[in-house]
C-alpha cells in the first residue's frame, strides 16, 4: 500500500498519501471555523493564504507515517460529527463573512466537511484507478 500512496494525483500536485493527510487536517479545520462563527468572527482567509497552508501541509505530510494519518482520520472524522450533531438550529443559521467566500451561514461552514473531501477522494480515485 505505501507504494500506492506515492502515486500523484494529476489534479491535485500532490501524492495520494499526502492527500489523505490534507483530508485529515481538514476535519479539525472546518471545527474551528464554525468555532469563529459561533464566536462571532468571521474567517479572514485568502486564497494565497489557503496556497500556503497547503503547500506546507504537502511539505510536512509527504514523509509522516501512514498510521498517523489513519489515525487523524479516524479521530478527526468522529470529533467533527460529534461537533456537527451537536449544532443547535439557530446555531446553524448564525451567519458571517467566510473568506473570499462572503457572507455564509454555520450550516454552509459545517457542509465543507462532506465538500471538502468530495472532491479530494475523487482525484484519489481517479489516481488509483478505481
Amino acid at each position: 500500500m505505501l507504494r500506492r500512496a506515492n502515486v500523484p494525483c494529476p489534479t491535485e500536485e500532490r501524492t495520494v498519501g499526502v492527500v489523505f493527510d490534507h483530508i485529515a487536517e481538514g476535519n479539525p479545520q472546518v471545527v474551528a471555523w464554525i468555532q469563529e462563527f459561533l464566536a462571532g468572527r468571521s474567517v479572514p482567509l485568502t486564497p494565497e493564504e489557503l496556497n500556503a497552508r497547503n503547500a506546507d501541509h504537502a511539505r510536512r505530510a509527504a514523509t509522516r507515517p501512514r498510521a498517523e494519518t489513519v489515525q487523524d482520520l479516524k479521530g478527526g472524522s468522529k470529533s467533527t460529527s460529534k461537533a456537527i450533531r451537536s449544532l443547535t438550529e439557530p446555531q446553524l443559521h448564525q451567519t458571517r463573512e467566510f473568506a473570499w467566500a462572503g457572507r455564509q451561514e454555520v450550516a454552509w461552514v459545517a457542509s465543507a466537511a462532506l465538500r471538502h473531501p468530495r472532491g479530494h477522494l475523487k482525484s484519489i480515485r481517479e489516481a488509483l484507478g478505481s
